[in-house]
């Protein structure tokens, strides 16, 4: 199940994203395991999509 889906654009190689515990309902996030992905895509549309995840604890 997606809690949160944060999309956005980078103008230089480095990305820093971050989230702040609210769900996309716009509710707090209830304490636990969750597991995040981030997919980039290359500006230039040539090549693969580059993707990493992770897992954190909330609370």
């Amino acid at each position: 199940m997606i809690v949160r889906r944060l999309t956005g654009r980078s103008t230089g190689g480095a990305v820093s994203p971050a989230w702040d515990g609210i769900t996309d309902s716009g509710g707090g996030a209830t304490g636990g395991a969750y597991t995040w992905r981030l997919t980039a895509h290359p500006r230039d549309g040539r090549g693969p999509d580059l993707t990493l995840s992770g897992a954190m604890t909330l609370g």
